[in-house]
């Protein structure tokens, strides 16, 4: 199984509507995307929360509107997508894991997170329900995400190094002994 991280991101910019085009047409089986609320709360395909690293500027993704973030043009020449264009480029094919982007960010900006993706995944109707994973290092967006959408498949994710998101899983209703 072939999973574009980012889409095409050795090909296109990552998490650009190019890159997650170029995945389907070369063949991947599915793409892995970050999301972020921007300030309007709409979800956004972003994976860092600020655009310091790919915009070359210092600005936080959830301090800026959509109409703001369509307006910029990142260091790559491509533009920040919401995570319903991303899902329309994904096509009818492609399994589609959707990471929640939750450090640093409250309780109740995790739970808008997750209402909003889960929008997002009802909008897009059966064509893509059945192919979609949620994601997440951040035991308490997992969590959130079962409580609200508990037949839509989602992931604990963590690092080698670092067994604090287990070690949190089990306290938290996610994992079964």
């Amino acid at each position: 199984m072939i999973i574009g991280h980012r889409g095409a991101s050795a090909l296109e910019p990552e998490n650009s509507l190019q890159a997650f085009e170029r995945a389907r047409t070369d063949g991947a089986d599915g793409v892995e995307l970050d999301v972020l609320r921007c300030a309007t709360g709409e979800v956004v395909v972003f994976h860092d929360d600020d655009l310091t690293r790919l915009g070359g500027r210092r600005e936080r993704i959830a301090d800026l509107s959509l109409t703001e973030l369509r307006s910029i043009q990142l260091i790559s020449g491509a533009r920040i997508p919401t995570l319903a264009e991303v899902f329309e480029a994904c096509g009818d094919s492609l399994l589609v894991n959707v990471e929640l982007k939750a450090s640093g960010i409250s309780g109740a900006q995790i739970r808008a997170l997750v209402a909003g993706v889960a929008v997002e995944i009802k909008r897009a109707g059966r064509r893509l329900s059945d192919r979609v994973l949620v994601s997440s290092f951040h035991p308490r967006a997992i969590y959130a995400w079962h409580r609200q959408e508990p037949n839509v498949r989602a992931g604990l994710l963590f690092e080698r190094d670092s067994a604090w998101p287990l070690r949190k899983a089990w306290a938290l209703p996610l994992v079964s002994s």
